[in-house]
């Protein structure tokens, strides 16, 4: 959530024209036992993954080549 939170932005000027398909996951850690793994952002750890318990939600996209992608992630709790 922290990366949501501050919103994330990214640009890129040059290289080939083309679509990029994304895909966003975003879940609250009830337990807090994952923010250690989940710490740094930049070096992520494959093992910060969501508790089956915890809520969650996902979104995919196609990042348009020289538009704006604005990506809204309902977070919700499981069933």
């Amino acid at each position: 959530m922290i990366a949501a939170e501050s919103s994330t932005v990214i640009c890129s000027r040059g290289g080939e024209h083309i679509d990029i398909p994304l895909t966003a996951v975003a879940w609250i850690d009830v337990s807090g036992a994952g923010a250690t793994l989940c710490a740094d952002l930049q070096n992520l750890n494959p093992q910060c993954q969501p508790s089956p318990s915890d809520p969650q939600g996902h979104q995919t996209a196609v990042l348009r080549f020289g538009q704006t992608t604005i990506m809204h992630i309902d977070v919700v709790d499981p069933p």
